[in-house]
């Protein structure tokens, strides 16, 4: 999806309507984004400090740009929104020290790891996404609160805490990437937010426990082995999805199963996409 250099973001290929710029991304190029006419959003984390003319060039949908700054970078050059109608808003939420849970490590507005004993843990206001594998095969925690704020949650940010049970979403997350709570085995309790677009492959892969999930209506896609290994009874496809990978509910004992709008079909024990590929079969 993204062309990166070093952490230069040199170009986009992908065909979301919303995107969230990687954390760590320090420079985005000219024509980055040339002709991206399907994106309405950009979210900027504040980790980017240059932004060249004509980065968004000719996106003809561009209505904002979310930069999480309060104030714009000098590095912004006077004509990075040149070619659009974009308007640009200021993001940010201010983190004390007092707020942040012994353990907790946090640079910029990501939380990049945790090395506290907590066995349940409150993610801060301030803090915009979860890093890459910031809690990684992390023993003591059971439950996870997560902010309102954080927008997404990193590759295996929660992979083989196998004592997590509950994880309390807000509305804001937007994308869970790959493998964000792979073989957490006694989770049971999560809710998706409902302003989720994106669920990443292997997602929760071996989630033996969760036998339960709601996806939100606005989500778009489920990547490969999203849900693979988990023990989900029922599901509800919302006609927003458009993506489903290859065995994201592999080995799942769908016994009730829902399908809204026309991009996939339930029939004969199986689930289909609209030109006939089997998604998942009983």
């Amino acid at each position: 999806m993204f062309k990166i250099k070093d952490d230069i973001l040199v170009s986009y290929y992908g065909d979301e309507k919303e995107v969230i710029v990687p954390f760590g991304i320090r420079e985005i190029r000219e024509y980055s984004f040339l002709d991206c006419n399907q994106i309405e959003e950009i979210n900027l984390p504040d980790s980017v400090e240059i932004v060249e003319p004509r980065a968004f060039y000719g996106c003809k949908n561009l209505k904002t740009v979310d930069v999480q700054r309060s104030v714009l970078p000098l590095g912004f050059d006077d004509k990075w929104l040149e070619g659009t109608n974009a308007a640009f808003t200021l993001i940010e939420q201010a983190i004390g020290d007092s707020d942040i849970p012994d353990g907790l490590e946090i640079e910029n507005d990501s939380v990049v790891g945790y090395k506290g004993e907590d066995s349940e843990l409150i993610i801060p206001d301030g803090v915009g996404s979860i890093g890459d594998k910031a809690f990684y095969d992390c023993k003591t925690l059971r439950k996870v609160v997560i902010c309102d704020g954080v927008t997404s949650i990193g590759k295996k940010a929660f992979a083989h805490c196998n004592g997590l049970e509950t994880v309390i979403m807000p509305d804001s997350v937007k994308k869970i990437d790959d493998g964000a709570f792979e073989e957490c085995r006694n989770l049971k309790n999560v809710e998706l937010s409902k302003g989720l677009k994106k669920i990443g492959k292997n997602a929760f892969l071996y989630c033996v426990s969760l036998d339960k999930i709601v996806i939100p209506e606005k989500v778009t896609s489920i990547g490969v082995s999203a849900f693979g290994g988990c023990n989900v009874k029922r599901i509800t496809i919302p006609a927003s999805v458009t993506e489903i990978g290859e065995s994201a509910f592999w080995n799942c004992p769908l016994n009730i199963r829902k399908v809204e709008g026309n991009n996939f079909y339930f029939q004969g024990g199986a689930l289909y996409d609209k030109n006939g590929k089997i998604i998942w079969k009983k």
